[in-house]
C-alpha cells in the first residue's frame, strides 16, 4: 500500500495542523469566548433545523453532520484557549465573520487530522510504529472524533450508579450526595439540549407580558421594552437572562444552571491560563493529537461563572475528573476509590441486568483450584439454564497519554483492561473443561475455601465470556478479537467485551432474559468473525434490532461479495438513536425486532413457564427469520381450529432443524404423552434423530397459557411399538408439507 496522498509526509502535514490550531486560537482570542460559545451552538442548532425537514418524522433526528462536526471542534479550541492562553482583557466586539472563519479552519483542522491519520499508519514509513495499521488508524481517529458516545438522557443513571460508591467521600468533601450531583449532572446535559427551545418559549411570553406583539415596528418594541424596565425590573432581568441562554452562551453556564457547589465546579475547571501541558513544544502540541484540555478538566472559569464550552465533556470526562479531584484533596482516598470502584464494577452486571436474568444464580468472587494449594479468582459467574456468564470487571482509569506521542504505550495502558479480562475468563472456562464436574468456591473469613456450587460443562449450551468496564474503550473492545493471541476460548466460546454505558443502553432496548440472551449469542457470534470491525456496541445494538443474526447476514454479504475486511459503522442512528432523541422519552416507542402478535405470545409464555429447556426454545423461535416467525403465527391460527374436534394438534416447522408444535386444550400429563409420541412418529417421517417438541397448552380465545419445549429423540428398533410408530409415521409423511 503507498500513501494515499501522494508524496506528501506526515511531518507536512502536522505541520500544517499545528499552524492551522494556532490560527484557531488566535481568532479566538479576538473575541469575547462567552459569546463565541453562544454563536456556534445556534449554528449548530440552525444546522440540525435545516437537515430536520418537515415532513420528516419529528423523532427521526438527524446524525451529527461535517459541519457540525466542525463546529464542535471550534468549541473545544474555544476551552482549550481559555485553559492555555487565558482571555483577553478586553476582547474586541463579536465579528461574526471571524466566528465563520473558524468554523471554517476547524473543518479545515479536523481534514487535516484525517490526512495525518492515514500518513502516519501507512505500512511504508509509517511514523507511528505499530504492526495493526488498521488499529492505529482507528484510535487517532477516535482520539479526535469521538465524543458524547453515551446518550445525554441517561447521565443521571450513570452517574447515579457509578458514584454511589463515593457518596461518602462526595459529601465531606463538597456537601452534596452523589445521588444530587448526578441530578445536577443531567441537568447540564438537558441545558444545550432543551434549553435552547425554553429559552425561545419563555421569551415569547415576556413579550407579551410587556405588550410586545408581532406587528410593532422596531421602535414600538424598543418603546415597550424600556418602559418595562422601570415598571418592571425583575421582569426586565428575566429578559436578559434568557436572551443570555438564547445567544450568548448561558446556557453553558453551570454556574447559572446547576445547583454544583463553588468549590466542586472550581476542582472540575481550568483558570484561564492555567493549562501548561496542551502547548508544550512537542511535535504534536496544539494539536488534538495531544490530550484536549477538557478531557482533563471539563470546565474553564470565566468572570460570569463556570463554563462548559461544548455539550459533551462535560459528560464524557466528569467521572475520572472528579476522581482526580477527590484524590487531589485526599491522596489517602486514592486507595479506597480504587477498592469500592472494583466493588461496583464486579457488581455491576448482575445488579444492571438483573432484570434480565430471571431466575439466575449468581455467584460473586468465585475461586478454584489451578494446582496444588494454588487457587485463582474470578468475578463473577452468572448460571442460568443451560446458559453460563463469566464476569472479569476492569474498573482501571482513562488513558490520557495522547497516543500520537506513544501508540504503543497507549495501547498498553488500554489493553491491560480489556486483554487482561479475556486472559482471566480463558482460565476459568478452561477449568470448567479441564474435570467432567467442576466445582466452584467461596473464601471463607478463616482462610478456607467452601464449595458453592459444580458446573458441568458438557451440560451447557452456552457460555459468554465478558469483560465490563467502566468506560467503552472503543475501537479496542471491538478490536481484540482480531488480535493473534485471542481466539475463541475452547475453540468456541468468543469473549464479548462490555462497559456500564452499554449494559444501561441495553437493559432498556431488550425485553426480558431469553431476547438478552440470545442478543449475546448473536453478539459473540460477530466475535468469532475475523476481520469484521462494528464500531462499537451501539452499533452491535442497532443491527441486531434491524437484522437479528446479524452475524449470519454480514457473513453472507461478504461471501457474497468477497470482502477481505468490512467496517460497520452507524447501525445505531435510525434504530437506537431517535428513541433516546425522542421528545416524548422515556415513554417513547422503544425500538424493538418484530413478531407477529402470536409468536411473542409464545416467546412469553416460554418464559413464564421457565421450564428446563426454555431458552433453547426461545433462541430457536427467535433465530427464526422473519417468514419463519409468520408461519408459526399463520400455522398456528389454522391448526387451532382443530382443537373444537380433538384435544390435540400438531404442525411442523422444517428448516435447518425440525420443530414440532403440539397444541393440546389442557396442560395434562396424558395430553403431553400424545403430543411426545406424535413427535417420535415425525422424527422417523423427517428422518430425523431427534427433534425440538414446543408443548403448547392453548386457551379458547386462541392465548397460550403454557408453553415448554423438550427433546424428543427417535425411537430405537427394539422399542416394542415401533412397528406402530412406523406406520403412523408413514401416515404422516403421506400428509404433511413440512414448512
Amino acid at each position: 500500500m503507498t500513501n494515499p496522498l501522494g508524496t506528501r509526509s506526515s511531518e507536512d502535514v502536522l505541520l500544517e495542523l499545528r499552524e492551522t490550531c494556532q490560527t484557531i486560537r488566535a481568532l479566538i482570542r479576538r473575541n469575547s469566548p462567552q459569546a463565541l460559545i453562544g454563536y456556534f451552538w445556534a449554528q449548530v442548532l440552525l444546522s440540525l433545523i435545516s437537515r430536520h425537514a418537515p415532513d420528516k418524522d419529528r423523532h427521526d433526528l438527524p446524525s451529527v453532520s461535517q459541519q457540525e462536526n466542525s463546529i464542535l471542534f471550534a468549541m473545544e479550541y474555544v476551552h482549550a484557549t481559555i485553559s492555555v492562553d487565558g482571555v483577553p482583557n478586553e476582547p474586541e466586539e463579536f465579528d461574526e465573520a471571524v466566528g465563520q472563519e473558524i468554523i471554517r479552519l476547524s473543518d479545515q483542522a479536523l481534514k487535516l487530522c484525517f490526512q495525518y491519520e492515514i500518513t502516519a499508519t501507512v505500512p511504508e514509513n509509517a511514523a507511528l510504529k505499530i504492526e495493526d495499521r488498521r488499529l492505529a488508524f482507528q484510535i487517532l481517529s477516535n482520539w479526535v472524533m469521538i465524543r458524547g458516545r453515551r446518550y445525554q438522557v441517561l447521565e443521571e443513571e450513570f452517574f447515579s450508579y457509578t458514584l454511589a460508591p463515593h457518596d461518602e467521600a462526595i459529601q465531606a468533601t463538597y456537601g452534596i450526595t452523589s445521588n444530587d450531583l448526578a441530578r445536577q449532572i443531567q441537568k447540564i446535559a438537558d441545558a444545550p439540549r432543551v434549553g435552547f427551545d425554553d429559552a425561545r418559549c419563555r421569551m415569547i411570553e415576556l413579550m407579551k407580558e410587556v405588550g410586545v406583539d408581532e406587528s410593532m415596528t422596531p421602535e414600538e418594541i424598543e418603546t415597550a421594552v424600556e418602559k418595562n424596565k422601570s415598571a418592571s425590573p425583575e421582569t426586565s432581568g428575566e429578559a436578559a437572562s434568557v436572551f443570555d441562554d438564547m445567544f450568548n452562551g448561558g446556557l453553558f453556564n453551570l454556574s447559572k444552571h446547576s445547583d454544583l457547589p463553588d468549590a466542586l465546579l472550581a476542582d472540575l475547571a481550568f483558570n484561564p491560563g492555567e493549562n501548561t501541558e496542551f502547548d508544550d513544544g512537542s511535535e504534536i502540541s496544539g494539536t488534538p493529537f495531544k490530550t484536549l484540555p477538557a478531557r482533563v478538566k471539563p470546565l474553564v472559569k470565566l468572570d460570569s461563572g463556570y463554563f462548559c464550552t461544548e455539550p459533551n465533556f462535560i459528560r464524557d470526562a466528569s467521572y475520572r475528573s472528579l476522581q482526580r479531584a477527590l484524590i487531589c484533596r485526599d491522596p489517602e482516598y486514592r486507595e479506597e476509590w480504587n477498592k469500592r470502584q472494583k466493588r461496583m464494577s464486579e457488581d455491576a452486571f448482575a445488579d444492571l441486568m438483573s432484570g434480565h436474568l430471571r431466575g439466575a444464580k449468581v455467584y460473586k468472587d468465585v475461586y478454584y483450584p489451578i494446582g496444588v494449594k494454588q487457587w485463582a479468582e474470578t468475578d463473577c459467574v452468572i448460571l442460568l439454564g443451560d446458559v453460563l456468564i463469566n464476569v472479569e470487571a476492569k474498573a482501571g482509569a482513562e488513558a490520557l497519554a495522547p497516543p500520537a506521542e506513544s501508540l504503543k504505550n497507549h495501547i498498553r495502558t488500554v489493553e491491560k483492561l480489556v486483554r487482561g479480562a479475556y486472559k482471566q475468563t480463558k482460565r476459568f472456562v478452561d477449568y470448567l473443561y479441564s474435570r467432567p464436574e467442576a466445582p466452584l468456591y467461596e473464601l471463607l473469613p478463616d482462610g478456607k475455601y467452601r464449595e458453592i456450587a459444580r458446573v458441568k460443562a458438557t451440560e451447557l449450551r452456552k457460555i459468554f465470556p465478558v469483560g465490563l468496564t467502566v468506560e467503552a474503550f472503543t475501537p479496542f473492545s471491538a478490536s481484540i478479537k482480531e488480535s493473534a493471541d485471542v481466539s475463541a476460548i475452547q475453540g468456541q466460546h468468543d469473549f464479548i467485551s462490555l462497559s456500564i454505558d452499554d449494559l444501561m443502553v441495553i437493559r432498556r432496548i431488550l425485553r426480558g432474559t431469553g431476547e438478552f440472551l440470545h442478543y449475546l449469542d448473536v453478539r459473540q457470534g460477530l466475535a468469532a468473525m475475523q476481520n469484521v470491525m462494528l464500531f462499537d456496541e451501539m452499533d452491535h445494538l442497532g443491527a441486531y434490532i434491524s437484522q437479528n443474526r446479524a452475524d449470519q447476514r454480514l457473513k453472507e454479504l461478504i461471501d457474497e461479495h468477497g470482502v477481505d475486511f468490512a467496517w460497520v459503522d452507524g447501525m445505531d442512528r435510525d434504530v437506537i438513536g431517535p428513541y433516546f432523541s425522542d421528545p416524548d422519552w422515556p415513554n417513547a416507542t422503544i425500538p424493538a425486532q418484530e413478531y407477529p402478535a402470536k409468536t411473542l405470545d409464545l416467546l412469553k409464555a416460554l418464559e413464564r413457564e421457565n421450564g428446563e429447556f426454555w431458552l433453547a426454545g426461545d433462541a430457536f423461535i427467535r433465530d427464526l427469520s422473519g417468514e419463519g416467525r409468520a408461519q408459526f403465527a399463520d400455522k398456528f391460527a389454522i391448526v387451532f381450529q382443530n382443537l373444537r374436534a380433538k384435544p390435540v394438534t400438531f404442525f411442523a416447522i422444517q428448516g435447518d432443524e425440525v420443530a414440532v408444535f403440539g397444541l393440546m386444550r389442557f396442560d395434562i400429563p396424558e395430553l403431553r404423552d400424545l403430543i411426545a409420541r406424535k413427535a417420535e412418529a415425525l422424527s422417523l417421517a423427517f428422518g430425523v434423530d431427534r427433534l425440538r417438541l414446543f408443548e403448547l397448552a392453548v386457551k379458547p380465545n386462541q392465548s397460550i397459557a403454557s408453553a415448554r419445549m423438550r427433546w424428543v429423540t427417535k425411537p430405537s428398533l427394539l422399542r416394542i411399538d415401533y412397528s406402530d410408530l412406523q406406520a403412523e409415521a408413514e401416515r404422516l409423511r403421506s400428509k404433511m408439507k413440512p414448512f
